[in-house]
């Protein structure tokens, strides 16, 4: 555990001071386990806070207020961990990323004719019936019972079987 530590902390000596720093933490090897805890600690220490800052820039907010180039723009969330992913949702708090109820109530409707008899809700696994009233996207054209898919909706924006958006915006 001890050698594991050692490596790391030369890792970190070459990344942040090249090769004297490197040479210099060899140097203070023998010197006793305490500055080794010391430095473990240090290096700890400034993770969390490179954490925290990551995330108080992710939610907005400028953690160092001299610093003028800090912005939320760009982020990846791609790249974030599911730890992160948390801590950026309780410092942004909720995002809706579902349609409006206008929009809701706006996707056609559609009697069930004989081309769609016989299929099945892809939300309640329930056939169609034969002059049924249904919801029918204007994208994808999947159908589905309003009342089945109208909460899939308050949450997202994208049909839940092929997830196309609903609604796309055309460019001019």
């Amino acid at each position: 555990m001890a050698r594991v530590l050692e490596e790391r902390e030369r890792e970190y000596f070459l990344a942040a001071y090249g090769d004297e720093g490197a040479r210099a933490e060899d140097a203070d090897a023998g010197e006793g386990e305490d500055e080794s805890l010391a430095l473990a600690r240090a290096l700890q220490e400034e993770e969390e806070r490179e954490y925290r800052n990551r995330i108080l820039a992710m939610a907005g907010i400028d953690p160092n207020a001299e610093e003028a180039d800090s912005d939320a723009e760009g982020i990846d969330t791609d790249a974030m961990t599911y730890e992160e992913l948390c801590d950026l949702g309780d410092s942004v708090g909720k995002v809706v990323c579902g349609l409006t109820e206008a929009q809701v109530r706006s996707i056609p409707m559609v009697t069930v004719d004989a081309c769609a008899h016989g299929s099945k809700c892809a939300v309640c696994q329930v056939e169609f019936e034969l002059g049924e009233d249904a919801c029918e996207l204007p994208v994808c054209r999947h159908v589905y019972h309003y009342e089945c898919v109208a909460p899939w909706f308050s949450a997202n924006k994208a049909c839940p079987t092929c997830k196309t958006e609903v609604f796309q915006e055309r460019n001019p």
